[in-house]
């Protein structure tokens, strides 16, 4: 494998040139575009049908509660509806607010622990896995942190390139990290895992954007070469039973995750949750008035 210049994490560093950041491979595409198109638009009418005429499975899951039930997992924080038009401070704070409580209960604010790889993917595509992996990358840097972005790009062909990549004096991003496909070239996993050993003595943080668990078998492989793996679940859209599905692809593996995610939760969802809590613990029996 060709050597790989890191930059320094010196604050006054000029930008580093960003085709010393790509690792030279040519992977197995992870699949064609219109296929992942297919599975989004189903998942999508699947989760606008009447409740009546769709089963349980077919739900999305609407609470970080219910979320957490289904899934036996833990769900390590809600992320709220970001609006098209952004600049309102309100949403902004609540936004940060969600990422900073995320990025505390995986443990990435500690000090000490250095070349952390946390991966960060999902059932099916438009979850909201880079906009979680980018948050995170800002909050993690406004900490003091060094970081590495790596985004994976649905189309998984071609290697990443200098405009593909971004470097900041303590962040660095590749947007288009090829993907896995499902008949990867073992020569290339082996390639990355030592790019990622290597990334793991000059980061604090690496953080991965892993292709959809059930279109790709990418997050599969680059989970076992993570530290921590995320799932993100979009509410009240992804059914059920695909986030099931999901998570039992990466168990067969003997991937476990961290946590889960759920995501585009709007404020109102939030504030009837809370009060449901509330009324539940008031009607428990000897509860105080």
């Amino acid at each position: 494998m060709p050597r790989v210049d890191w930059p320094s994490p010196e604050p006054d560093l000029p930008q580093a040139p960003s085709d010393s950041l790509s690792w030279p491979a040519r992977c197995h595409a992870a699949g064609q575009a219109w296929q992942g198109r297919a599975l989004m638009l189903l998942t999508r009418l699947a989760g606008l049908l009447p409740v009546g005429l769709r089963g349980q499975g077919a739900q999305g899951f609407t609470t970080a509660a219910e979320l957490a039930a289904a899934t036996g997992l833990r769900c390590i924080g809600t992320l709220p509806q970001r609006p098209r038009h952004m600049g309102t401070p309100v949403c902004e704070k609540a936004f940060s607010t969600a990422v900073q409580g995320i990025a505390s209960r995986l443990g990435l604010l500690a000090a000490g622990t250095e070349g952390r790889v946390v991966l960060v993917t999902s059932a099916v595509p438009s979850e909201g896995r880079s906009t979680l992996c980018q948050a995170l990358a800002e909050a993690l840097l406004a900490a003091g942190q060094r970081v590495l972005l790596l985004d994976a790009r649905a189309s998984g062909s071609g290697p990443a390139g200098a405009a593909g990549a971004a470097a900041r004096p303590c962040l660095v991003a590749v947007r288009d990290r090829p993907a896995f496909g499902a008949l990867p070239d073992a020569e290339r996993i082996g390639e990355f895992a030592q790019f990622l050993d290597d990334a793991r003595l000059h980061f604090d943080t690496i953080l991965l954007t892993g292709a959809p668990v059930m279109r790709s078998a990418d997050s599969l492989i680059l989970g076992g070469m993570s530290d921590r793996i995320v799932t993100v679940v979009r509410r009240a859209t992804t059914p059920r039973r695909v986030v099931q599905a999901a998570l039992r692809r990466l168990a067969e593996r003997s991937l476990a995750v961290e946590g889960v995610v759920l995501n585009d939760v709007a404020p109102r969802h939030d504030a009837a949750a809370a009060q449901a809590r509330l009324l539940r613990r008031r009607l428990r029996p000897g509860a105080s008035a």
